[in-house]
């Protein structure tokens, strides 16, 4: 006899419930910025009771931390770390250096969410769950470059990791930057598709001259 598929009850409920919890803090920052991150505008945006919040998680605070989780780009298994150090053992991390540099590029460009996280990560508020959130980014980011770039560090006077550390910091406040105050920056407007080749080329260019 088959297994009749639940699809309702107290389970799935709970389930579906805590997505909604999770999901109703990046429609927050998206929308009106980290700094309303309240129970009660949770509740609102996730059309749930607010009591259910420290049920489901402990607290806003545990709740974010949560929501940080579902959205770690560096969350990444000891599997894949092994098939991208394969990959680019050869160039010594060249290409997924840009890879990674333009898809966070990307990712900011197209997620008001993310450049609502990235401003609210500089901001500091918070800070327990994205000193955390940063960490674990940082451990991943050393486990993979480690591996691919010992050789080439100890042989080249360029410091790879500040070159990056400088151009992922401009890259973030280039694209918040162009969503908060509505300008240019130094002539550049990253909003218009011209804009964005030309810093993407620049990202190119910058990782070529710091592999030669």
């Amino acid at each position: 006899m088959m297994t009749r598929k639940i699809t309702e009850g107290p389970i799935r409920n709970k389930a579906l419930t805590k997505k909604e919890l999770i999901n109703s803090i990046g429609e927050i920052i998206e929308k009106e910025g980290f700094s309303q991150i309240t129970i009660v505008n949770i509740a609102r945006y996730a059309k749930r009771d607010k009591k259910l919040i420290y049920e489901y998680f402990g607290g806003v605070d545990e709740l974010i931390q949560e929501y940080l989780n579902t959205r770690d780009f560096w969350d990444a298994s000891e599997e894949e770390l092994d098939n991208i150090t394969k990959k680019h053992k050869l160039n010594l991390g060249k290409d997924i250096r840009y890879q990674l540099l333009e898809k966070q590029f990307d990712s900011l460009l197209k997620s008001g969410e993310m450049r609502g996280v990235t401003a609210w990560e500089i901001n500091g508020k918070n800070l327990q769950s994205l000193q955390e959130l940063a960490q674990k980014r940082e451990k991943a980011r050393n486990q993979l470059f480690d591996k691919i770039e010992d050789k080439h560090s100890k042989d080249k006077d360029k410091n790879i990791k500040a070159i990056e550390a400088i151009l992922m910091g401009g890259i973030n406040y280039l694209t918040v930057h162009a969503h908060t105050s509505e300008s240019a920056f130094h002539g550049i407007d990253v909003k218009k598709k011209s804009d964005q080749q030309k810093v993407k080329k620049a990202l190119k260019q910058i990782i070529e001259w710091a592999y030669s």
